[in-house]
């Protein structure tokens, strides 16, 4: 890769977009920051790589494994690990049978849960790969609350990410968390994302994404610039939904450990 600052400025352009960057990052540094020097960390279902590879050279005394079924992810890695120091290994295996070679003292499995299925095989495989005083952070879309009608039109019509990608559920609370403990997990922590605004945020940018790649040239121009012209009003639902506390919400943040 002849140019990794163009990717980690891509990263950075989530930042406009993509309201879970905001809830996780934080999270995800919070647990990092704490791990001793040496320690393993596990990012299963790894995809574009947008939090362990960014965080492989902000934490670079770590060593990271890199787990993902899709060899076009891993030779992705590959080309961007060339360019830092960090220790990463990749490996080219499925969620719920990768095994590693040693045990993890933070593991990461964000939004992948609901693409794999058999999701609780997945649960038990990364629990049997922590240690015994390591942390689960997982991240799982849940109610499936929809609020655009004009959005469930466009995907009515149109296939987008999810529908792409098989996504097999959208969680109920209480389900993901019995699934939890079923595979011998103990849950520490948890933070509900995407409120009202959030969803709303959310279901906006993607109505727009989906008229770009699937419209006419002429509706690709205009919702280019119909989203360039309502991006700010975006963004401010954006914070005021990252700024509330929610007692609810869309997607589910959870920190878990052995039991």
């Amino acid at each position: 890769m002849r140019n990794p600052s163009l990717i980690r400025l891509v990263y950075g352009t989530h930042w406009l977009v993509h309201l879970h960057k905001w809830y996780l990052y934080p999270e995800v540094v919070e647990r990092i920051k704490v791990l001793p020097r040496g320690a393993v960390l596990a990012d299963v279902g790894f995809g574009e790589g947008q939090y362990s590879l960014g965080f492989s050279t902000r934490f670079p005394a770590c060593h990271y494994y890199l787990i993902d079924r899709h060899q076009d992810h891993l030779d992705f890695a590959k080309a961007f690990n060339a360019n830092c120091t960090a220790s990463i290994s990749l490996l080219h295996k499925d969620a719920a049978t990768f095994q590693l070679p040693e045990l993890a003292d933070l593991m990461l499995c964000i939004g992948v849960l609901q693409y794999c299925p058999d999701d609780l095989a997945v649960l038990q495989n990364m629990k049997s790969q922590l240690k015994l005083n390591g942390k689960l952070l997982l991240y799982v879309p849940v109610n499936g609350r929809e609020i655009l009608p004009f959005y469930r039109w466009l995907r009515a019509r149109w296939p987008d990410y999810e529908s792409i990608q098989s996504r097999q559920r959208v969680y109920r609370v209480a389900e993901i968390e019995a699934k939890l403990a079923n595979a011998g997990f103990k849950l520490s922590n948890r933070k509900f994302t995407y409120g009202t605004l959030g969803i709303l945020s959310n279901e906006w940018l993607n109505s727009f994404f989906l008229v770009m790649v699937h419209g006419s040239i002429l509706l690709k121009v205009l919702a280019t610039f119909l989203f360039g012209l309502t991006w700010p009003l975006m963004l401010l639902a954006m914070l005021f939904d990252f700024l509330q506390s929610h007692k609810n919400g869309n997607c589910l943040l959870m920190v878990a450990e052995p039991n």
